[in-house]
């Protein structure tokens, strides 16, 4: 289901944000894409939720909509974050619920500190923001001396993106071109990917410590057969909240919104304690 109406606004960081809203009677939501990915992933999960709630569903910079680049320093989380707050604030209303899947969970983190007080709850949906994530071979080649570049360049070409896209998923055959999109969007993708592969504990430290002060109900919800992030990170993201519950997913791999769209909807719904609406 497409969304209706559409905006687009310039954040603090020059980059301009597009922005699809979906209108509804119930809550607001805000929901964050992961990588690969656009704010089109999430049109399963728009269907799910039927006739509300009321959503608002960016493309993060570099993907979909928004502007494209290769600055590292717009693209990872706290980059997004710049760019979505001041995009986002006007058209939030009363206090929404913020959701994130897989990168979108650590610009969400970003968003609730630039935006103290603005939302209800959140969701963080096969999402890693653990400094001590172990990186797999042959990722792990990425930080190889002399040959990190080539493996790089290798590693996170579109046709390997597709592939991985497809991999991480389970359930059913998605469409990696969605997920990959243009050249463009893939450099960005392998741009995220190959500096928070190289810097892990400087980019996803800060996010890490950052749960404890997230004074906010929160669901955490994970496929059991994810094969990037192990449900043992979404126990520990649990810990490390204040006040989180944990939701698994069963035979389901990484990519819920596509995956599991119908599952997605009834566990976010539950958890905001609003009905699903025909």
């Amino acid at each position: 289901m497409p969304a209706h109406l559409t905006a687009e606004a310039v954040g603090a960081s020059h980059c301009a944000v597009h922005i699809s809203e979906r209108p509804g009677e119930g809550p607001t939501m805000v929901l964050l894409h992961g990588i690969p990915g656009s704010s089109a992933s999430w049109d399963p999960l728009v269907q799910a939720f039927g006739a509300g709630p009321r959503l608002l569903i960016p493309d993060l910079v570099g993907f979909g909509g928004s502007d494209r680049t290769d600055d590292i320093r717009s693209l990872h989380a706290a980059g997004q974050a710049e760019a979505l707050a001041p995009a986002l604030a006007p058209l939030l209303g009363e206090r929404p619920v913020l959701v994130g899947h897989d990168f979108g969970g650590p610009v969400a983190i970003e968003l609730i500190a630039r935006l103290p007080g603005r939302f209800s709850a959140l969701v963080l949906v096969s999402t890693n923001v653990l400094a001590d994530t172990p990186i797999p071979f042959p990722l792990s080649l990425v930080n190889a001396p002399l040959m990190g570049n080539l493996a790089a360049r290798l590693l996170f070409s579109r046709l390997s993106l597709r592939m991985m896209y497809r991999q991480g998923s389970k359930r059913r055959k998605l469409d990696s071109r969605n997920g990959v999109g243009d050249s463009a969007q893939a450099r960005a993708i392998a741009t995220i990917f190959c500096e928070s592969l190289r810097h892990l504990p400087e980019i996803y430290g800060p996010l890490e410590r950052a749960l404890a002060n997230i004074d906010l109900p929160a669901l955490v919800v994970w496929g059991d057969s994810d094969p990037f992030f192990g449900v043992d990170r979404a126990e520990r993201t649990v810990a490390a909240l204040r006040n989180a519950t944990m939701r698994v997913v069963d035979h389901c791999g990484h990519f819920l919104p596509e995956e599991a769209p119908e599952e997605l909807a009834a566990a976010i719904l539950s958890f905001v304690g609003t009905p699903r609406i025909q």
